[in-house]
């Protein structure tokens, strides 16, 4: 990747976390073993042309992959890939409502800006591999959609995206989702990077459609660590960052409340995504957003060996 790429993305990055991305990558078994080649049971590398696998026909595949000689052995459609074939579509939606900006008391950074450092790192492995992304900002609808590329020119235009503060008024995930549905292409990845304050009834039907087109959801629910924990100390004065409506509290008596709802809502949304084949996995800003992208491709590694 270029230089003007790769300053770009160490703005989002941190130079420092960036220059770890090596061993990141080493940890994580590398992006495409770890990670892609975990997602999608097959080993690739975007470059080649030769054969790679078979996989079975789907309908709406180009009948032009399907392989007629292995057909009349078997009497079953089967498309014969090779590797640039394999690649798969990565579609990141990125929520930039104005609840992503806040950040607590013993932060160093918002969840906005946690969440576009995550949004970055992704995106530049998946361009240092050479596969198709693309990033969409999340409101009240699904904006400024790019199809996707794998090109530099692309990975920065992209990149201008994060230049912005979260000020949606709210963040619409089944019109975001619904939107997507009618432009994503079969087999694809789509992550939803949030803090998800939303009834989960809106992702039920768009998980459903995404199975049905053998996409996988990955969430990534980015969360401050004082909204986990509330240990604020004093009777205070909350405001609602989306809606502007405010509330005074004491924190001491509404804490184990407070708690107990936050992890229902976190078990919630996690086995929803799951019992709809996709993943969840839940970060807070206090881990560097490198080093927890790491953890998680480690893990996809592990899992899919």
């Amino acid at each position: 990747m270029g230089s003007k790429a790769e300053h770009l993305a160490s703005e989002f990055l941190d130079i420092d976390l960036l220059g770890s991305l090596p061993s990141l990558e080493v940890q994580a078994r590398y992006l495409v073993s770890g990670f892609l080649n975990g997602l999608h049971r097959s080993p690739y590398r975007g470059s080649s042309v030769e054969f790679k696998e078979y996989r079975d026909y789907q309908p709406g595949d180009p009948i032009k992959l399907i392989d007629w000689k292995v057909y009349g052995r078997t009497d079953r459609l089967h498309l014969r890939l090779r590797d640039d074939e394999t690649n798969m579509n990565v579609y990141i939606l990125l929520d930039y409502s104005a609840s992503m900006g806040y950040r607590g008391p013993k932060s160093n950074m918002s969840k906005w800006e946690y969440a576009r450092s995550l949004a970055a790192a992704l995106m530049l492995f998946l361009s240092r591999q050479g596969d198709s992304f693309t990033l969409s900002l999340v409101g009240e609808e699904l904006e400024d959609y790019i199809k996707p590329g794998s090109k530099q020119a692309h990975f920065v235009r992209l990149l201008s995206k994060l230049h912005r503060d979260p000020v949606a008024k709210a963040c619409s995930w089944r019109n975001a989702l619904d939107s997507l549905t009618g432009l994503i292409r079969k087999r694809s990845i789509v992550v939803l990077i949030s803090d998800f304050y939303t009834d989960l009834d809106e992702f039920a039907e768009e998980l459903n459609r995404l199975r049905f087109l053998k996409c996988e959801p990955l969430f990534f629910n980015i969360y401050d660590p004082m909204e986990i924990n509330f240990d604020f100390d004093e009777p205070m004065l909350m405001g609602e960052m989306e809606t502007g409506s405010r509330m005074r509290l004491s924190p001491d008596l509404i804490q184990k409340t407070y708690r107990e709802r936050m992890q229902q809502h976190i078990k919630d949304l996690s086995d929803l995504v799951m019992s709809y084949g996709g993943d969840y996995m839940m970060l807070q800003t206090d881990t560097p957003p490198l080093k927890a992208l790491g953890k998680y491709l480690s893990v996809r590694s592990e899992r899919f060996k």
